[in-house]
C-alpha cells in the first residue's frame, strides 16, 4: 500500500516512548493497526501552554503543527522538524496531571483551557488526553477484571513524583508492585476491554457522582462524560484532600474510535 493511503498518527507527549508503545499496542490488540503509521513528538505540557496561550490570552484559532514548526525552527531542532513537516490524519496529545511540577503548583498552566481547545482529533487542533496522575495509571489495577475498589481508588499527591508513582505501580527490587500486570507486553485484548470500560465508568462516576450500569454495557457512555468536569473534580480533590483519583483517559480513545470494539468482553 502506498504511503498516501495510510493513516498517519502523530502522538504529542512528554515521554515519547511509553505513550507511543501503548497506543501501538492498543491498535494491535483491537485489530485496527493495519494501514497506520505512528510518529512521536516530545514536548512539555507547560511549554505547550505558554506557546499556545502567550500571556494567558485566549487564542481564537491556531494551526498546532505550524506553531510547533515555528518553535522548532527557532531552536534549530532539525529532528523535530523532520517529524513536524510531515502530513498527518490525526493528532493525539497525551500528558500527565503532574502535581509535582512547579508550573502546576503555581497555577501557571490552565489545564481546563487546554482541554477546551484541544478537543478535535485533527491535524490543526488535536485531541488532548490527561492521565491522572500519570500514563502508568492504566496499569494501576490490583486485579483484572478490575475489583470494586477501583471506582474509588486514589493516590496521595503529597510528595508524588514521576519516579515514586512508577515505583508504586510497577514495583522494583525493594517494593511489590500494586499492578497485577506491570509489563505492557503481558496485556491482552480482553484485559484492555476490561480496563477501558472501567476507566470510562470511573470517569463517568467522577464527573457526575453517579455509578454507571455495570451489568449492561452502555456503548455511548463515553459520550456522556464531560472530561472538563473530571478535571474539575480532580482539582478539587487535590486541593482539599491532597489526593487524586487514579484514572487513565488516553486509552478511552478506543471508544471514540469505535465504541463497539468494547463489546463482548466475556
Amino acid at each position: 500500500m502506498d504511503r498516501e493511503s495510510k493513516e498517519r498518527i502523530l502522538i504529542i507527549t512528554e515521554g515519547k516512548v511509553d505513550e507511543e508503545e501503548l497506543v501501538k499496542k492498543l491498535f494491535d490488540c483491537f485489530g485496527i493497526s493495519a494501514n497506520k503509521e505512528f510518529f512521536s513528538y516530545g514536548t512539555n505540557i507547560h511549554k505547550l501552554y505558554k506557546r499556545i496561550f502567550p500571556d494567558s490570552e485566549e487564542v481564537v484559532e491556531i494551526d498546532l503543527l505550524k506553531t510547533l514548526k515555528e518553535k522548532a525552527r527557532n531552536e534549530n531542532a532539525t529532528e523535530d522538524l523532520k517529524i513536524l513537516n510531515q502530513s498527518y490524519t490525526s493528532v493525539i496529545l497525551i500528558f500527565d496531571y503532574d502535581v509535582a511540577d512547579p508550573c502546576f503548583r503555581n497555577n501557571k498552566t490552565d489545564y481546563e483551557k487546554l482541554l477546551r481547545y484541544f478537543n478535535e482529533d485533527t491535524p490543526d487542533r488535536g485531541k488532548l488526553y490527561i492521565n491522572y496522575p500519570m500514563l502508568e495509571s492504566y496499569k494501576h489495577f490490583k486485579a483484572i477484571p478490575p475489583d470494586d475498589d477501583f471506582l474509588n481508588s486514589t493516590v496521595s499527591t503529597i510528595g508524588l513524583k514521576s519516579k515514586t508513582y512508577k515505583t508504586l505501580v510497577m514495583g522494583n527490587q525493594n517494593n511489590t508492585p500494586e499492578s497485577c500486570k506491570p509489563n505492557l507486553e503481558d496485556y491482552t485484548l480482553k484485559d484492555f476491554k476490561y480496563i477501558i470500560k472501567a476507566c470510562i465508568e470511573k470517569a463517568y462516576y467522577i464527573s457526575t457522582g453517579c455509578k454507571a450500569d455495570t451489568v449492561k454495557w452502555d456503548i455511548r457512555l463515553n459520550e456522556k462524560i464531560r472530561y472538563i468536569d473530571v478535571l474539575s473534580q480532580q482539582k478539587r480533590l487535590t486541593v482539599e484532600e491532597n489526593k487524586i483519583y487514579v484514572l487513565n483517559t488516553c486509552i478511552t480513545f478506543i471508544a471514540e474510535y469505535s465504541s463497539r470494539l468494547l463489546e463482548n468482553t466475556a
